[in-house]
C-alpha cells in the first residue's frame, strides 16, 4: 500500500533496505534461481558500482558476512584492491592515452594477470559498465604478442568520449552499446593499452613468450 510519493533527502550513512522484492508478483519469483546463483549476479553488479565509484564507499554484505568495502577516497587502485584483492591488485599497469578526443585510462592486467574468459574485463563508458565488443577486441589485439590466444586480460578501463557519439539504446540492459566511430574507440583504446604494456618494466621482464593460464 502506497502510503506517500515525495522527495526525500538522503544524507552521508544512509541505509536503504528493499526487502519481499518480488512478494506481489510471484511470477516473477517463480524465476528466481538457487540463492547462491542470485548473490552471485548481484555480487557481481555491485562490484561493478564500486569499481566505476572509487569515490563513494561502497560494502557488500552476503548473509551478514562481507565481501569487501572500497574506501571511497577516489583511488581506484585502492578500490580495485577492495574488490579484486592484493594478487590482482599487484599485477596491474596504468593506462593512460587520448585519440580522437577519446581519453583511456584506467588499469591493464600484466600478462601474468589473465583469465580463461572475459569476467574480468571492465570497461566503463562516461562512468558507465558496458561491453563494448570494439573497445574489448581492441585490449586482446594489444595483448596479441603478450599472450596466448586462448587466454584474456584483465582490465579496470575507463573511455571517456562525447555522449552523442555513444548510442546507449541498443539493448534493453542499456550494457551494450554502438558508437558513431568504432575505428576511433578502437583505435584509442589499442594505443592506450598497447603503450602501457610496452612502457612497463615488469612486463618487459616477463619475456617476449605469449604468457598461458
Amino acid at each position: 500500500k502506497i502510503l506517500d510519493v515525495s522527495e526525500v533527502g538522503c544524507s552521508g550513512g544512509t541505509t536503504v533496505v528493499v526487502e519481499n522484492l518480488f512478494f506481489n508478483v510471484p511470477a516473477r519469483r517463480k524465476f528466481l534461481k538457487k540463492d547462491s546463483t542470485e548473490a552471485m549476479n548481484c555480487a557481481a553488479l555491485v562490484e561493478k558500482v564500486a569499481l566505476s565509484r572509487p569515490d563513494i564507499s561502497i560494502q557488500l554484505l552476503v548473509d551478514g558476512e562481507e565481501r569487501f568495502k572500497t574506501p571511497g577516497d577516489g583511488d581506484l587502485l585502492n578500490t580495485i584492491y577492495a574488490v579484486y584483492g592484493k594478487d590482482f591488485a599487484s599485477k596491474l599497469i596504468k593506462a593512460d592515452g587520448v585519440a580522437n578526443g577519446i581519453h583511456v585510462h584506467g588499469y591493464v592486467g600484466r600478462s601474468d594477470n589473465i583469465r580463461k574468459n572475459r569476467n574480468y574485463q571492465n570497461i566503463f563508458i562516461n562512468g558507465r559498465y558496458v561491453k563494448s565488443l570494439t573497445a574489448m577486441a581492441a585490449i586482446e589485439k594489444a595483448y596479441s604478442s603478450y599472450i596466448a590466444h586462448e587466454a584474456f586480460p584483465t582490465c579496470v578501463l575507463f573511455i571517456d568520449m562525447n555522449p552523442a557519439m555513444v548510442d546507449v539504446n541498443v539493448h534493453p540492459a542499456k550494457t551494450e552499446i554502438k558508437f558513431v566511430s568504432e575505428r576511433d574507440v578502437f583505435h584509442a583504446v589499442y594505443y592506450a593499452v598497447k603503450n602501457a604494456l610496452e612502457a612497463d618494466p615488469e612486463e618487459n621482464l616477463l619475456g617476449s613468450t605469449p604468457a598461458k593460464i
